[in-house]
């Protein structure tokens, strides 16, 4: 049919059926603008009723004939397309009207063809482009590897990648705090019964630019495919850490959503005594318990923390102790300020751009992701004694005041996660980097650690 109902034939056609109806009428179509004439909105039947009285000739006088002799009018609106289809064969000739069909069906034909052809072209180019791209990708992350390898012979790439987290922040402090965060994006998840997901929490007054290393990672490493959850002091009271059981159907909270992935807390102590207690067994288990319908139910978040505060003196110990790291943020002094000004000066009228590293970061983080570091037996009797001589030389500092789980186990973890981040198997001076962002003290105490690192090397045995 040539017309649905409602809906008009299109303009094209209905200009070729108005010239040879204006030609079979002896009017030569080149006299009248046939394509500002004919409205693409309305039906033929309409345009040639407007064209038949602006012309004076009744284009569609046989058709009036038609209705009048042969059909009720709503028969006609019924069968509107059988009609005009008879009536174009009576006005045209056969031959004519199936002329014009072909030709119409041969354009719309060669219109398809056209749109094939350009719809090909397009994907070839895309695809050449998409190739290209893919190139283009691998030739930097080839030139990135390079690069990083370079500065790990030199042994500054933990140095360097930890600059790359939250570049804005200015001041001598952040630098552990990064080289934190940097070990716990780069721990792994769980191996057998031991945890290997390292934690870290942040606290001290506001405006010590906590929220802001947050903030920094949900922002910028989350779009490159950092699987990352974040809460604040505003949520964490209205949706909860763990699981709301209140309805039908358990609603799970940041700890269920960041499974293996982040979990960023923000002001960690506004949250409920029992979120808290969920929050305990999904860092040390990897899942928590909770009680659905009187039923027992548990839930897994293998998650890796990073938490504010604004004190954590009410905390429970056991919820501190489960924090690899534990760093008290303070706001800068006058002095610290004043080296800073150039500085911030220069990121906020410059071209300073936070979303390159944390690209870069994330290409590294990316780079590492399969990688498991292992030990050799040589290996672990080294970091054995190593651990011995540490106990004698820091005999005098709080180490007894530290469970096994937040100093021993937790050096394992940080020197796990220290040669995963240098994708290479563990060494004995893994151990020894773990104890230094542990015990600060111990980084300036040039005797110990020409001890350690002799016992390291196997230079020494006992001490």
């Amino acid at each position: 049919m040539l017309e649905q109902k409602g809906k008009p034939m299109p303009k094209g056609l209905q200009i070729e059926i108005a010239k040879r109806l204006l030609e079979k009428h002896g009017i030569s179509p080149d006299t009248i603008d046939l394509e500002s004439e004919i409205d693409s909105t309305l039906r033929l039947e309409e345009n040639l009723k407007r064209l038949s009285k602006k012309i004076g000739v009744p284009l569609t006088k046989a058709l009036e004939e038609i209705r009048q002799n042969k059909m009720s009018d709503e028969y006609i609106e019924q069968k509107n397309d059988e009609l005009l289809e008879q009536w174009l064969i009576m006005e045209l000739g056969e031959d004519t009207y199936y002329e014009i069909l072909e030709k119409l069906e041969e354009e719309e034909e060669k219109k398809r063809e056209k749109v094939k052809e350009v719809k090909q072209e397009i994907d070839e180019m895309l695809r050449s482009s998409f190739e290209r791209e893919f190139e283009e990708r691998q030739q930097r992350l080839a030139q990135l590897i390079q690069y990083w390898d370079e500065l790990k012979s030199q042994g500054i790439l933990f140095d360097y990648l930890a600059n790359l987290i939250a570049p804005h922040l200015e001041g001598e402090q952040y630098q552990p705090i990064r080289k934190a965060i940097l070990l716990l994006l780069a721990s792994s998840t769980d191996i057998g019964i031991h945890r290997c997901r390292l934690h870290v929490l942040l606290w001290g007054d506001p405006g010590s630019g906590k929220t802001e290393i947050l903030r920094w990672i949900m922002d910028y490493l989350a779009p490159y495919g950092i699987k990352t959850e974040f809460v604040d002091a505003v949520r964490i009271s209205k949706v909860g850490l763990t699981v709301d059981a209140r309805g039908k159907e358990p609603k799970p909270g940041l700890l269920v959503r960041a499974h293996k992935g982040l979990a960023l807390i923000d002001e960690l102590d506004k949250a409920k005594i029992e979120d808290l207690n969920g929050l305990l067994s999904a860092m040390e288990n990897g899942k928590f318990k909770v009680t659905v319908g009187g039923v027992d139910e548990w839930f897994d978040a293998e998650v890796r923390v990073i938490a504010t505060a604004n004190e954590i003196q009410k905390f429970p110990k056991q919820l501190v102790d489960r924090f690899d790291f534990v760093f008290e943020v303070q706001k800068p002094s006058i002095d610290e300020r004043k080296r800073n000004v150039d500085k911030l000066v220069d990121q906020f009228f410059g071209e300073f751009d936070p979303a390159r590293t944390a690209y870069e970061l994330a290409q590294y983080l990316s780079h590492i992701a399969g990688f498991h570091p292992k030990t050799t037996p040589e290996t672990r009797e080294r970091i054995k004694a190593i651990m011995r001589a540490y106990m004698d030389l820091r005999h005098n500092s709080d180490i007894t005041s530290k469970s096994y789980r937040n100093f021993e186990l937790s050096v394992f973890r940080i020197a796990y996660a220290y040669a995963k981040l240098h994708r290479r198997d563990i060494m004995p001076e893994d151990i020894i980097e773990a104890l230094k962002l542990k015990d600060s003290e111990l980084a300036n105490n040039n005797t110990a650690l020409a001890t350690l690192y002799a016992i390291a090397k196997g230079l020494l045995n006992n001490i």
